[in-house]
């Protein structure tokens, strides 16, 4: 009896390894999935070299080299032109609907709201937040930071602040 048990366990599992494989499968598409999402290509190098944001990532900004800013809609991304010209591309956590309407842009950095020109020595970091001003100075709801790195390219037909 025990021999038969066997034989039916073993061509179950014969007859069910191309389930086996199908599973084996889509865990390797999901992995690479995952690890695919962590790179996410930004732009091209002069002679075709990927860069990946983590290659442009930047820690910190100082409120006092913003000179300016403008929201790209079509990326959900706010751009900033620091002193020296640089563009940085400042990604939010979630949707920052208040952006498309902002007159004046403030921000909260540990817990204080300020504008621009009150503190040139702070530091923004990830998890800090954006303040969009809308209409006559009403501030708007806090975006909050996710991911900051140099821009790659500059749209020319946007509007800046």
């Amino acid at each position: 009896m025990k021999e038969y048990m066997r034989n039916i366990d073993w061509n179950f599992h014969i007859n069910f390894s191309p389930m086996y494989a199908v599973f084996v499968i889509m865990c390797i598409i999901l992995a690479a999935d995952i690890v695919a999402d962590e790179d996410e290509v930004i732009g091209l190098t002069f002679d075709g070299h990927p860069i990946v944001k983590k290659d442009v990532e930047v820690n910190s900004i100082r409120v006092g080299d913003i000179r300016g800013s403008k929201y790209l809609k079509d990326r959900d991304v706010l751009r900033l032109r620091m002193k020296n010209n640089k563009l940085i591309d400042v990604e939010f956590f979630g949707r920052c609907s208040d952006m498309i309407f902002m007159t004046d842009l403030g921000f909260e950095a540990y817990g204080r709201q300020m504008n621009f020109g009150n503190d040139q020595l702070i530091q923004l970091r990830q998890g800090d937040a954006f303040v969009p001003h809308v209409g006559l100075g009403n501030p708007g709801m806090p975006c909050r930071i996710a991911f900051m790195y140099e821009a790659i390219e500059e749209n020319e037909d946007d509007e800046e602040n």
